[in-house]
């Protein structure tokens, strides 16, 4: 289990690079620009009205930054785009206090400042109809169920659910409608692929390796997936990322090895924290605790029950090595085979949910994604 250990330090890899291809940072020490650095602060910029940004890949040479406008202050009609610093390098003295590098003062703006409380009642009732999502909404958790949401009443009131009140609320309120999860396949499309990966692992093996196999010679076959194993994979997948709370592998009916129900599952219950636990969820039997009766894990077998077509064909060429000693390689028998698994489109994406119950009470968005392996008889695939 060498890919679930933490990282610890034991050897230092040294290379040398040209420094003349390192950039002058000449701009100023500031916020976003923090030192030491002994080239700080020799620009060329106005520093009454403009500000330096420094320019990546410019090498070691003067001149490689640019000058904007600081707030109030606008170029002049005839710039299009901040002064390089470059050109004010190469400029004369004459040029560089003529004002040729100088941004313009942005003339005075009337304005009317109006306030909240100051507006006219008959006005504000009539702001108030055409948004009327700020006049008649429904408080609390409540809110994120109405047609035209509030968007403020709604944030807040996500954020209000916290462990000590979440029992207070029925299951539905802090279940989400699976529009407030959009943009989730994109933003944690780095997480899915760790679970899609994980299936797919599974799914090779159990499509290519067949423990009952025999070989000529002293070579054995694999053995089964163990126990041990599996709980390693998903401690992995939850060491490894810190927007992972949790993992599990959870296997239907009578699919695992000696096993009728088998599911670990790894999980947190501080963020940024080196201390992940775990247990095998199949200990849980009552009916509404089950896995096997979660929606998305009866979604997911619903789907994948009988029809497998859409799931990706993966190629494998094995070569096995001739002897104990090496030698040579020798293909496979079954060269090449291949093994169908599941993309990540073939996932399922639950919507925002709190979870009360839980190890770690806050509010989740899961991801499910099917392995599958043959059957008893060798002759169809089958939901694992």
């Amino acid at each position: 289990f060498r890919h679930v250990e933490y990282p610890t330090y034991t050897a230092v890899s040294v290379i040398e690079m040209d420094f003349e291809r390192i950039d002058i940072n000449q701009c100023p020490i500031s916020a976003g620009n923090s030192g030491p650095n002994r080239f700080a602060d020799t620009a060329k910029c106005k520093k009454e009205t403009t500000l330096c940004e420094p320019l990546d890949g410019w090498g070691f040479r003067r001149g490689g930054y640019q000058c904007r406008c600081l707030p109030g202050y606008r170029l002049g009609n005839t710039v299009r785009r901040p002064f390089l610093g470059e050109i004010i390098e190469r400029a004369t003295l004459e040029q560089y206090y003529s004002g040729v590098f100088d941004c313009k003062r942005i003339g005075w703006l009337q304005s009317k400042i109006v306030f909240p409380s100051q507006m006219d009642p008959y006005l504000r009732e009539q702001y108030l109809e055409k948004n009327s999502e700020y006049k008649n909404f429904t408080p609390g958790l409540g809110s994120v169920k109405d047609s035209h949401i509030n968007i403020h009443e709604v944030i807040n009131a996500i954020r209000g659910v916290n462990p000590n009140n979440c029992h207070n609320y029925r299951k539905e309120d802090l279940q989400l409608l699976g529009d407030y999860g959009f943009g989730a396949h994109q933003q944690f499309a780095n997480e899915a692929k760790m679970a899609v990966r994980l299936a797919n692992f599974i799914s090779a093996f159990l499509q290519i390796s067949d423990p009952k196999e025999v070989y000529s010679g002293t070579r054995l076959a694999d053995k089964h997936l163990s126990e041990d194993q599996m709980i390693g994979e998903a401690l992995a997948i939850v060491m490894a990322d810190f927007k992972i709370w949790s993992a599990g592998i959870f296997w239907d009916t009578n699919k695992f090895p000696n096993r009728t129900l088998f599911a670990p599952y790894a999980y947190k219950t501080v963020n940024y924290g080196r201390k992940v636990f775990v247990e095998d969820l199949a200990r849980l039997n009552k009916s509404d605790e089950v896995y096997t009766n979660k929606e998305w894990f009866t979604f997911t077998k619903q789907r994948w029950s009988t029809n497998f077509d859409s799931l990706e064909k993966f190629y494998v060429k094995l070569k096995l090595r001739y002897t104990e000693e090496g030698g040579h390689l020798n293909k496979f028998e079954y060269y090449p085979t291949f093994y169908k698994a599941a993309n990540m489109d073939h996932g399922y994406w639950s919507a925002p949910y709190y979870d009360c119950n839980g190890p770690a009470k806050d509010w989740f968005i899961r991801y499910a994604v099917p392995f599958f392996g043959w059957d008893s008889l060798k002759v169809k695939l089958e939901f694992k």
